[in-house]
């Protein structure tokens, strides 16, 4: 009997060892021979960046936290597949600075403990974040999940002629040389659209002006869309339509075949590039900026530099300025506007990390959230990407300007920042950099954007939008491929029914129909409970 216990003992004693020893290898692990506490990160990196570890701003924050960030980094374009199997193998870090997760995605991780509610550690080692959240209270709604929890923080440009996507722009010039107006609603913009066509308003007495274009692929420069806004709202990344807490789908409502017999007119009356529907975005820029007079008269974009070279020694775009929202037959006057939502969070802490690395991460995140902090990431630490402003210096905004940026070489990698699009940068403070307040030289380019979009579509945003675009990570890849199959089917069909391979007359009820074939109906459901969860 003694001897039996005598093996036991012995089988305890080693187990006790055993376990003894991983606790000690963990904590180990989780300190450098310095004892300070290692945070292991990923994160995406661009070209122009060298290094993540042999990096200025890395240095900093370590030194500022005491703390030891091991990263490990991936090319940009491949960090989306990167990072999902990191995850899939189990052998991932502490912490992801400069990952990206949708929401979905956050929700998923979350549920699975891969991801760590952020809550807490938010409310006790994150004065600066709740400072955003006060600041911003739209924030903290958009990252909530459905479970109530943070799961991953958002980075923030804050560009403000960004947050209003869907622009057009119109050459000003050949407004003054046929002594017209800017247009205001769809009946002028024909009126304009006919006379730049007949009129020949660059004056080279030749009828070789094109009226508008655009290109299909990317939605920003897809005319279809701020035309469409005249009618009836079109977010074209959902198409969906908040009001009064209900959501609805706009692309099958009377109002949007109404805009499709309108762009159909234009068509038709030859106001629109042919082009248009087929060409890549090399081919409109062609157009824009080919030949000593200027050919094109309107085009699509989130800004007029995604067509018009903007440097070099021509001053063309120069030329060219937004036209304001379109006012509709109702009366309708909105536009698409991003600048409330949190696409993908940046920044998440996972299962692996010891309580001090959640802390130590946390407070990573907490300084990337501070004002030096945001310029650090962004533009390079202090005294070498950004300096304090001169006397005098006036930013963007026309305020007192907050900061200078440094003179760094575009053509030189470097190390004093990460630019991995986690960072925390206000409306004011990215447009508090020192500017030129001369709008037609390229150092005052980017007041120009800021001007053009503060004058013409500040107050054009719609009451209601859908902040955040998760659902149940149960329905999600479902969710997911209706989405695209919806998406698809509306955008294809729009220009078929603009360029007249189908008939508005003929097709159009078949065309309503095949909705709810594609699942529209439980599409909307989907986001409606999201919606009804968070967003309220």
């Amino acid at each position: 009997m003694k001897k039996g216990l005598g093996k036991v003992f012995v089988v305890i004693l080693a187990l006790l060892t055993v376990l003894a020893g991983c606790t000690s290898d963990k904590t180990n692990g989780d300190k450098n021979a310095d004892g300070k506490t290692i945070v292991t990160a990923f994160s995406a990196i661009r070209p122009s960046i060298t290094d993540f570890n042999d990096n200025e701003l890395t240095r900093k924050i370590e030194k500022k936290l005491d703390i030891d960030i091991k990263f490990q980094t991936t090319p940009d374009d491949g960090a989306r597949q990167k990072q999902s199997l990191l995850l899939a193998s189990g052998d991932y870090p502490a912490a992801f600075i400069g990952g990206d997760f949708s929401g979905i995605e956050q929700l998923k991780y979350g549920k699975q403990g891969v991801f760590i509610p952020l809550n807490d550690l938010i409310d006790k080692y994150g004065p600066n974040i709740k400072a955003a959240f006060k600041q911003q209270p739209w924030i903290e709604k958009a990252i909530t999940m459905p479970d109530g929890k943070i799961y991953g923080l958002p980075g923030m440009m804050g560009c403000y002629h960004c947050t209003y996507p869907i622009k057009m722009w119109i050459n000003k010039d050949w407004l003054k040389n046929l002594n017209l107006e800017m247009p205001q609603t769809p009946e002028e913009l024909e009126k304009v659209l006919t006379a730049f066509k007949n009129n020949d308003p660059n004056g080279n007495g030749k009828k070789d002006e094109v009226p508008l274009s655009g290109i299909p692929n990317d939605q920003e420069m897809n005319p279809i869309n701020f035309i469409m806004n005249a009618f009836i709202y079109t977010n074209h990344g959902n198409y969906i339509k908040v009001n009064d807490g209900k959501l609805s789908f706009v692309a099958n409502q009377p109002e949007w075949k109404q805009g499709l017999e309108y762009m159909r007119n234009l068509y038709s009356k030859g106001l629109f590039d042919p082009q248009t529907f087929t060409q890549q975005d090399e081919g409109v820029k062609q157009l824009a900026n080919k030949g000593d007079k200027p050919l094109l008269g309107t085009f699509a974009g989130l800004w007029s530099g995604a067509v018009l070279n903007i440097e070099g020694d021509s001053d063309r775009w120069t030329k060219y300025e937004a036209i304001p929202p379109l006012k509709g037959p109702s009366g309708i006057q909105e536009t698409v506007y991003n600048g409330n939502s949190a696409s993908s969070a940046k920044f998440v802490i996972t299962d692996k990390a010891t309580k001090e690395q959640q802390i130590a991460a946390i407070k990573i995140a907490d300084y990337v959230y501070s004002q030096e902090g945001a310029l650090d990431e962004m533009f390079g630490i202090k005294g070498t990407g950004w300096f304090e402003p001169k006397e005098g210096d006036l930013g963007v905004d026309g305020k007192p300007a907050i900061f200078r940026r440094g003179e760094l070489d575009p053509e030189k990698p470097s190390n004093i920042l990460w630019d991995n699009d986690f960072t925390y940068l206000t409306e004011d403070l990215y447009h508090g950099q020192a500017a030129s307040q001369d709008i037609n030289i390229l150092d005052g380019y980017e007041r120009y954007l800021y001007l053009q979009t503060k004058e013409k579509y500040d107050g054009h945003r719609p009451a209601e939008t859908l902040l955040n675009d998760v659902v149940d990570p149960e329905k999600a890849q479902r969710i997911a491929e209706i989405k695209a199959d919806l998406l698809s089917f509306v955008q294809g069909s729009a220009v078929q029914f603009i360029i007249g391979e189908k008939n508005l007359e003929k097709d159009w009820d078949a065309y309503v129909k095949a909705f709810n074939k594609l699942g529209v109906d439980e599409y909307l459901a989907a986001y409606q409970e999201t919606y009804d969860a968070i967003d309220k």
